[in-house]
């Protein structure tokens, strides 16, 4: 003990209040005091809605509660008490004490010490369940995001003669089920009310609290720092959006700008926006720089993935933290000192993961896309997932959206550029029409071909797709839709920015996705029928052209065993197009690919027959079994083809 006095000396007052307060539960019982002066619990910190005292501003429950509940008032006490007021129950007798309601969950390190948040039940001033903060009732009937933002405090010392021996436990029966239900009818009476707070509270301001409670180090300084090493051009920045400062005051107030909002930590993200025109390279969100504003990239597909948790009142923060969580890792990392290829590199392999995880989790065949896509035309919600994922199994980086005046999906094609060094890239929106009624036709008014041109447009895409069982058109005839899809066409070449629309049926598209790997369609074919078809019989017979056409097997077996040895001598790490073209150029026999592109729809093909065997990206392939395992679910899936043509 000698030893430690020394260290005495170096706590500091200011150090040690905030230590221990952060480890203070928050408890009417529990109190410590530093210097003669009683310190507060952090907890108390999170942001309390609102007190409900009993008997005042909780005079009635509802049920699961017992029927004789009465609200009573002991005048004789000061009417600053809170015991003034009570719940009477024939049982229990008089009940008294409050429920808070807190904007921050109140679980942490204190609890190590005693919770802060749950039931807390008195029994002539002794807590009878330290440790059970449900009162014996199921969590699964208290929501953990709900109950751990709220504090009971009941006084019920009318269950003194029902408690056991070790004075902890009260017998089973009605007066213990009665107490228990009078918690659960209380923890209703106030959950409607974080409900209604959580509504009404916007996405950015909740980010901006809960990055206002984590160190400025952490939340803050990291950003403030990169933006200014990369104003003076010592860095790049893909995740922070800053302004062209072309001298130092300029450069020199667009720092204090960020200083002084960090001073008010609350506002230094100012809000969140939804964004719908990133490109193909962005991230999953930027932060703006001038406005405070984190930008989330509607479009990136991990954003995709998880689009409806987003949306949710009660479930989008962890989709906002995280996205802020990216942006302040790319400054982290030049923090610590990576070099700029080395954060280039962090970065792009994260991005590609969070990409990959949200399109192949459940990863299927193209024949199970296409049977789920046939068995989806009578379910409006599932049509709009399933034509998602066929154009995602056809190759694109296709992205659910949905949401008023939007379309279902937009999908990206990633092709570099041509012999003549022109932008290949495209991008098309998705719209799915299914009908409940079996062989109902989509009437041209509800295809809406203004609603699907301008959705078009507003998402800055060249072509738009609309999916439905079967159209109010008779192929060969000259009908409404025909024309007003024929005129889009028109006018859109007129103002040489040519536009199109294209209407499948739900059948013809389930045949694309089946042909796409044992016919290799790479998306710049896909676009030929994009461009050349308007109604459903013209995509019937471009993809039945497409159906006859022979194609050379490739040699499966030579590059599965090419890619599998360019792993094993590179520590099993993912094979780029160009390494494995050089590889297959040296085979005996040569096989020779002509660019990076048509090997990486090879290998993509090879992947949508063999689901989790192997997985190819714009840049890279890997193999996840032993080549014969690949191999052999390639040759499998070739058969399934077969068999269903047939």
């Amino acid at each position: 003990m000698s030893d430690l006095k020394d260290k005495v000396h170096e706590i500091r007052p200011g150090r040690l209040a905030w230590v221990l307060r952060t480890a203070l539960p928050l408890r009417d019982d529990f109190s410590i005091y530093l210097d003669g002066a009683k310190l507060e619990s952090s907890k108390a910190g999170k942001g309390r809605i609102k007190k409900w005292i009993l008997g005042k501003e909780i005079e009635a429950l509802s049920k699961p509660a017992p029927d004789d509940i009465v609200a009573t008032e002991d005048k004789s006490l000061p009417k600053e008490a809170e015991t003034r007021f009570a719940l009477n129950h024939a049982g229990i007798g008089r009940i008294t004490g409050y429920a808070e309601a807190y904007r921050e969950l109140l679980t942490g390190k204190s609890d190590e010490l005693g919770r802060s948040h749950g039931f807390f039940v008195y029994v002539r001033g002794r807590l009878i369940n330290p440790e059970d903060g449900h009162f014996g009732i199921s969590p699964d009937e208290l929501r953990h995001g709900t109950f751990g933002r709220i504090r009971v405090v009941v006084n019920m010392d009318g269950l003194d003669d029902y408690l056991q021996s070790d004075r902890e436990r009260i017998r089973e029966g009605p007066v213990l089920r009665d107490a228990q239900n009078i918690l659960r009818a209380i923890f209703n009476r106030i959950r409607p009310e974080l409900e209604r707070v959580d509504a009404q509270e916007e996405p950015g301001a909740r980010l901006a609290r809960k990055l206002a409670s984590s160190p400025a180090s952490l939340a803050r300084r990291p950003i403030i720092e990169m933006a200014r090493a990369a104003l003076d051009g010592k860095i790049r920045l893909r995740f922070v959006a800053l302004p062209f400062a072309a001298t130092r005051s300029e450069r020199d107030r667009v720092v204090a700008a960020l200083e002084t909002r960090a001073e008010t930590p609350e506002q230094f993200v100012e809000g969140i926006d939804f964004a719908y025109n990133a490109t193909s390279d962005d991230g999953i969100a930027v932060y703006d720089a001038v406005t405070g504003r984190l930008r989330v990239n509607g479009l990136h597909p991990f954003v995709g993935a998880f689009f409806e948790e987003y949306t949710s009142k009660t479930s989008g923060l962890p989709l906002e933290i995280f996205a802020m969580a990216e942006v302040l890792l790319e400054s982290r990392l030049h923090q610590v000192g990576l070099k700029q290829d080395q954060v280039d590199a962090v970065m792009t392999s994260r991005d590609e993961l969070l990409r990959y995880v949200a399109q192949e989790s459940g990863r299927r065949t193209s024949m199970m896309v296409a049977n789920a896509l046939r068995n989806a035309r009578n379910d409006e919600d599932r049509l709009e997932i399933e034509v998602v994922e066929a154009f995602r199994s056809l190759g694109f980086d296709a992205t659910r959206v949905g949401g008023k005046g939007k379309p279902d999906g937009v999908a990206k094609a990633h092709l570099s550029a041509g012999a003549d060094n022109k932008p290949r890239r495209y991008a098309v929106t998705l719209e799915a029409k299914s009908k409940q009624k079996q062989g109902a036709k989509l009437k041209t008014k509800t295809f809406g071909v203004s609603t699907i041109a301008r959705q078009r447009d507003e998402s800055e895409c060249e072509h738009a797709v609309v999916v439905a069982p079967a159209f109010d058109h008779t192929p060969g005839r000259d009908s409404a839709l025909a024309k007003e899809i024929k005129a889009d066409r028109d006018n859109t070449a007129a103002s040489n920015r040519p536009r199109t629309i294209t209407a499948i049926h739900i059948d013809d598209l389930a045949r694309l996705v089946q042909l796409r790997p044992v016919k290799r369609l790479g998306l710049a074919r896909i676009r030929e029928m994009l461009r050349a078809c308007s109604m459903p019989e013209e995509c019937w017979n471009w993809i039945s052209e497409v159906e006859k056409e022979a194609v050379v097997t490739p040699p499966y077996e030579k590059i599965i065993n090419a890619i599998h040895s360019q792993q094993k001598e590179f520590e099993m790490a993912p094979v780029e197009y160009g390494a494995l073209r050089a590889v297959l150029a040296r085979e005996t026999p040569p096989y020779k690919v002509n660019t990076n592109d048509d090997l990486a729809e090879l290998c993509k093909a090879m992947a949508a027959m063999a689901s989790f065997e192997i997985t190819a990206t714009d840049r890279t392939v890997e193999l996840n079994q032993s080549p014969q395992n690949v191999l052999a679910a390639i040759e499998a899936a070739t058969k399934v083809h077969l068999a269903a043509r047939h």
